[in-house]
C-alpha cells in the first residue's frame, strides 16, 4: 500500500497516520495507534479511516518519558541538576515498566518483499532531536538511528515492532511543537517500492481544574497549633472521601500551594489511558530563599518535587529564566495558577479549561515558565491584572465551583468594593472607633 507523503494537522488534533485506502501491490505501512483503543489494529480499517483528516478524538500520542520508574535518580544534589535526571535521560529502556511509556509503532509485514528490500525511516527535522526510537535486539530492545539504521529483507516481511519515546515535554513551540512525522520507505536497489509517512504528537501536560475528582490530598507538616488543627481535620477529610490518607510535607514552608503544581500526561493503553503524574517545581529563584543578598537561589522547598515525588509513572519538571526579576517573583508561586473548568464560549470550546494567571506587561511572571505552560496548548492561558494586591496570586481572588449552572460551576470572586462599604457602613452605625485585629501585627 502506498500512501501520501504528509497530512494537515487541525486543532486539538494529535497526530495521523495519513495515505489513501488499501490497493493491490507492496504492502507499506507504518501503523500505529490512531483511532487510540490501546493497541495498533493492523487491518482493522478504524486505523486508516479519514487519514487525511484529524480531530480531538483520532491520532497516535506519545509520551515524554521523563518519571522514574527504577527510582534510579538521586535525592539530593542542587535544583538543576536533580531536574535532569528522569527515564529519558539515556538511551535504554529501564525496565518492564519503563517499556510501557513507550508509544508501539510498527513496519506492517509485507511477505512478498524483494530478496534486496531494504527499509529505512526518516523523522522530521524539528523532531528528530526530541525523540527516541527503539528496536527489539532479540534480547530486549535497543535504541537505533533512524539517519543510519537500515532493515532487511526479513524483516520486513516478518513485519517489525518499534517504540518512541519523547526526550522532555514541550516547552516553547517556536523550537518545537510536539509534532512528529515518520516516513518510512522501502527500496529495491535505486527504485522506491512504496512509502508511508505517520503523523504523531507528544502529549501535552494537563492541568487540573476545581472540577477534577481529588485523587490526593497534601498539607505542610509545621508544628505550630493551626497547622496542625488544619492537618488532622484534612486527614479525616480523605478518609471520609476515601482516598489514600493526606500526605504531610516536611519542607519548612508553610505555603504547600505555592512551591509545586500537579498535572498529568495520557496516552491511550490497551487497559485505558496510560497516565504520567508531572509534579512541578515552582519558578520561585530569588535572593531571599537563600543565604547571600546577591545570589539567587531555588525556593527549597520546591524540590520535593524531585526528592519525594519523582518516580514510577511521576514526573519533576523545572522551568525557570535566571534572570527573571526578583520584584516580580511572588508571580511565580502556584497560588497564582489556577486553572478555569472546562467551558465553550461561542465557537470556541475548551474541553479541558484554560490556565489562568495574575499577569500583565509590567508585572508577570517568569517568562520562561510561561511559554512553557502555553506551548501545552490545549489549555490556553487567560492572564489577569493582579497587580492591586500585595502578593498578586490569583487565587487571592478567584475560585471555582460546582453548581447547577448550564455550565456546571461558578466563578466566584473577590469584591473589594463590597468589603469597603462593609467598614463604612460600620463606621455609619458610630462604630468607627473600634479596633480591628487588635493585638495583631502587619507582616512586611
Amino acid at each position: 500500500m502506498k500512501r501520501s507523503a504528509l497530512c494537515p494537522l487541525v486543532l486539538l488534533s494529535f497526530a495521523i497516520a495519513c495515505g489513501d485506502s488499501p490497493e493491490a501491490g507492496p504492502n507499506v505501512e507504518l501503523l500505529a495507534d490512531s483511532n487510540r483503543n490501546g493497541k495498533i489494529d493492523e487491518g482493522d480499517p478504524t486505523e486508516f479511516q479519514n487519514h487525511g483528516t484529524a480531530d480531538a478524538t483520532r491520532g497516535v500520542i506519545f509520551l515524554a518519558n521523563i518519571d522514574d520508574d527504577e527510582g534510579a535518580c538521586a535525592t539530593k544534589g542542587d535544583t538543576v541538576t536533580l531536574a535532569t535526571c528522569n527515564d529519558a535521560a539515556d538511551d535504554v529502556i529501564n525496565g518492564a515498566d519503563d517499556l510501557l511509556d513507550l508509544a508501539p509503532l510498527k513496519i506492517a509485514a509485507w511477505k512478498g518483499a524483494p530478496d534486496d528490500a531494504v527499509a529505512t525511516l526518516a523523522v522530521s527535522e524539528a523532531a528528530l532531536p526530541n525523540i527516541r526510537l527503539f528496536r527489539p535486539d532479540g534480547e530486549g530492545w535497543v535504541a537505533f538511528d533512524p539517519a543510519t539504521t537500515t532493515f532487511t529483507a526479513a524483516e520486513i516481511r516478518s513485519g517489525l515492532e518499534l517504540r518512541v519515546e519523547g526526550k522532555d515535554i514541550v516547552r516553547d513551540t517556536e523550537v518545537w511543537d510536539g509534532s512528529v512525522q515518520i516516513t518510512l520507505e522501502i527500496k529495491s536497489g535505486a527504485k522506491l517500492l512504496g512509502s508511508d509517512t505517520l503523523a504523531l504528537q507528544e502529549a501535552p501536560v494537563i492541568f487540573p481544574s476545581h472540577l477534577d475528582a481529588p485523587e490526593q490530598l497534601y498539607s505542610s507538616n509545621l508544628s505550630f497549633r493551626e497547622q496542625k488543627s488544619f492537618t488532622t481535620a484534612l486527614t479525616a477529610f480523605s478518609s471520609t472521601l476515601q482516598l489514600p490518607p493526606a500526605i504531610a510535607l516536611d519542607p519548612d514552608d508553610t505555603w504547600a500551594q505555592d512551591y509545586f503544581e500537579t498535572a498529568y500526561m495520557q496516552m491511550p493503553a490497551a487497559t485505558g489511558p496510560h497516565t504520567i503524574r508531572v509534579f512541578i517545581h515552582s519558578a520561585n529563584y530569588a535572593t531571599w530563599y537563600g543565604n547571600s543578598d546577591t545570589k539567587p537561589v531555588f525556593r527549597p522547598a520546591g524540590d520535593i518535587v524531585f526528592t519525594k515525588f519523582r518516580g514510577p509513572d511521576a514526573a519533576g519538571v523545572l522551568a525557570f529564566d535566571p534572570t527573571h526579576n526578583d520584584e516580580m517573583d511572588s508571580l511565580n508561586s502556584f497560588g497564582n495558577l489556577e486553572t478555569i473548568p472546562p467551558y465553550t464560549n461561542g465557537e470556541a470550546k475548551y474541553p479541558l479549561g484554560r490556565v489562568i494567571r495574575g499577569h500583565i506587561p509590567k508585572f508577570h511572571p517568569d517568562l520562561v515558565f510561561e511559554k512553557m505552560v502555553e506551548s501545552q496548548a490545549i489549555q490556553p492561558p487567560v492572564y489577569v491584572d493582579t497587580s492591586w494586591l500585595l502578593v498578586g496570586h490569583i487565587d487571592e481572588v478567584i475560585s471555582f465551583l460546582p453548581d447547577d449552572s448550564k455550565r456546571g460551576w461558578s466563578l466566584f470572586r473577590a469584591d473589594p468594593t463590597a468589603a469597603k462599604k462593609m467598614l463604612d457602613d460600620l463606621v455609619a452605625q458610630g462604630l468607627g472607633e473600634t479596633k480591628m485585629h487588635e493585638g495583631m501585627e502587619w507582616t512586611d
